[in-house]
């Protein structure tokens, strides 16, 4: 009779001893080894590590500087073609004489036309035009309407009284010398009134009238005093 062989799953009992070897006075902890830094030179480091610290004499790179681009001389002269690009957004008494041309990178530039259109009077037309390489041929990239410097502040305060011409200031004077008779007239008009009223309350307490005023002496009282 043959004999089988074991599974290939079963479990296979194996020992395993760990012997102890002393370290030597020479050996040191791999962590605590020194660790030559490989980074390519200019690479930023990591916050927080020792590389990154000013005791190992690591100074971060400055920041690249950006150059001012150039103007470009092809595109600077196109203010014909800029100007003929805007007309299509703005109607030509819109766009006023004043003209500037600003750089904005290699082959790109910005065309600034004054506005006279109504309400942005302190605003500039632009238009950005570019070029590809080894081409004459300007290109339109944008155009529109922006505020100017100063554009979108409030003008400075002017008292009312200042603001107010010769024909105002002399129709207000007229208006208050008005206003002042009519005062004057309503005032009068109450006193009258108060006199009335005066009168017709001693004739309801059974007082004769005295519409002279003078306390009663009148022209019958001296005929009475001739007759005794």
């Amino acid at each position: 009779m043959a004999r089988r062989s074991p599974r290939s799953c079963a479990p296979w009992r194996t020992t395993w001893t760990c012997e102890a070897f002393p370290m030597s006075e020479s050996t040191e902890p791999e962590s605590t080894k020194d660790v030559t830094d490989v980074r390519p030179e200019g690479a930023s480091v990591p916050a927080g590590t020792a590389a990154s610290s000013k005791a190992d004499g690591v100074t971060p790179p400055a920041p690249a500087r950006r150059r001012k681009p150039v103007l470009d001389r092809k595109l600077a002269e196109a203010r014909e073609f800029a100007l003929s690009a805007l007309k299509e957004l703005a109607d030509p008494e819109e766009i006023g004489e004043g003209h500037r041309v600003v750089a904005d990178d290699e082959r790109l530039v910005t065309h600034y036309f004054t506005s006279n259109r109504r309400g942005y009077l302190d605003w500039e037309w632009y238009v950005t035009i570019a070029r590809a390489p080894r081409q004459s041929v300007p290109t339109v990239c944008e155009s529109g309407l922006l505020p100017a410097e100063g554009a979108l502040l409030a003008p400075h305060w002017v008292p009312w009284s200042d603001r107010l011409s010769d024909d105002e200031r002399h129709a207000d004077a007229e208006d208050g010398a008005e206003t002042d008779g009519a005062e004057t007239d309503g005032a009068e008009t109450d006193a009258g009134t108060d006199s009335e009223a005066e009168a017709e309350a001693g004739a309801a307490d059974g007082a004769p009238a005295d519409p002279a005023g003078d306390g009663g002496v009148d022209g019958t009282a001296g005929a009475d005093d001739q007759t005794a």
